[in-house]
């Protein structure tokens, strides 16, 4: 108990709640400003324990609550967290991390629900000394009290909400557990509704709650084998996207007209950047006879890259011939344009194939007519293959690339 003086002054500063306690109940409470203790401001005290007269004494506790919202506050799961795959059905433990904020909304509820109810818990293990101050000045004696809302008491709830709740927001919002760092938002944001009305029965609100960091088990062998199969099924996905048009249906009067052109047709694939859409078709392409590519014979592969930086880079060598060559080279020419440090990565993400924007010349060979096009897009000139075969019509179809 705390002896104060009718008449002393009750000094609060901003951002904080003085509240008058007496035998476990909460009673008067004041807001920042400079107060007279007499029987005009504490209704509610003098009322229950009838106040005594000018400069007498009277027993309360008095608590000052720190109503500023305390950031950064750290998070952590305790310990891994259970998961089965909504994709695969595969289990994986997942851990997380992150920080968040915190405010008293009704420091009366914080203080009857943890000081009033709660005899096992010391001030020290509710407040932190330092956060905030008030002054008590009575018969030219000044006391200094100093109190703010422990965090460190409600993470470990925290974090058992994490916990009880990740794998549920997971599952409820069909999350790819290789693709969680691009719902992480949306992810912080749900942990934030579920946790917020625990926390409301104290007096407290959560303003933000953020999730930074989730770990997967890399090294678990459950986790190498979704990777995997979500890397085939990516790469299932991307081929069925990108158009392909082979060399079978090339007759001899096509020969006869690409030597008219000094050209020499190869079978090509090209993956570009178009303000950030993602071209890639495969093709055969018509070279200068002068070109390294068309210098490029056998089982040989050449790859060509083209920056502003570096301009133009030109690797050859044997390869492994038919589908596997050509499906690595499309896999790592559409990794390097979109920018992945290594072509080994560990996530992969489908990028749609956009040929809206690609554009260049063509060699359209039909049954009824050979033309060389003008510029025109990838999609326009597949399209214009593609309505000749619906015909019966047979089809040859090169892009012409340019000196």
């Amino acid at each position: 108990m705390t002896d104060f003086v009718t008449g002393s002054q009750l000094i609060v500063h901003e951002s904080q709640e003085a509240i008058f306690f007496r035998n476990g109940e909460a009673l008067d409470s004041f807001g920042p400003g400079r107060y007279t203790l007499e029987t005009g401001i504490l209704p509610r005290m003098n009322q229950l324990y009838r106040l005594p007269v000018q400069g007498q004494p009277f027993h309360a506790e008095v608590y000052f609550v720190n109503l500023t919202t305390q950031m950064g506050i750290k998070w952590g799961t305790p310990s891994k967290i259970g998961l089965f795959d909504p994709a695969t059905g595969l289990h994986v433990e997942l851990g997380a991390s992150g920080s968040f904020n915190l405010r008293v909304i009704d420091a009366r509820r914080l203080l009857i629900k943890l000081v009033g109810t709660t005899g096992g818990l010391s001030q020290s293990d509710l407040f932190q000394s330092g956060s905030a101050t008030a002054m008590i000045s009575a018969g030219g004696v000044t006391v200094a009290a100093s109190a703010g809302v422990n965090a460190g008491y409600f993470r470990t709830m925290i974090a058992t909400k994490v916990k009880g709740n990740l794998a549920k927001i997971i599952k409820a919002g069909r999350f790819n557990v290789l693709e969680l760092d691009e719902h992480v938002e949306s992810i912080s944001l749900a942990l934030k509704d579920a946790i917020n009305p625990e926390l409301a029965e104290y007096g407290l609100e959560m303003p933000e709650f953020y999730v930074a960091n989730i770990v997967t088990p890399d090294d678990d062998p459950n986790f190498r084998r979704l990777k995997q199969q979500h890397a085939d099924q990516f790469l299932r996905v991307r081929e069925e996207e990108i158009p392909c048009f082979g060399i079978s249906s090339v007759e001899e009067k096509d020969f006869a007209a690409w030597r008219e052109l000094g050209r020499v047709c190869k079978l090509f694939v090209r993956a570009e950047r178009h303000e950030g859409r993602i071209s890639a078709f495969v093709c055969p392409t018509l070279f200068p006879a002068a070109s390294p590519v068309a210098q490029t014979n056998g089982t040989g592969n050449l790859v060509t890259l083209r920056g502003a930086r570096f301009g133009e880079l030109s690797f050859s060598g044997a390869g492994a011939g038919g589908y596997p060559t050509g499906n690595s080279v499309l896999s790592d020419c559409v990794d390097v344009i979109e920018g992945c440090p290594s072509f080994y990565v560990s996530r992969h993400e489908a990028k749609h194939i956009d040929n809206s924007a690609a554009a260049g010349r063509f060699y359209l060979r039909t049954g009824s007519e050979t033309v060389c096009t003008g510029p025109i897009t990838v999609a326009e000139a597949f399209a214009r293959a593609e309505r000749a075969r619906s015909c019966g019509e047979p089809v040859f179809l090169a892009r012409i690339e340019e000196e």
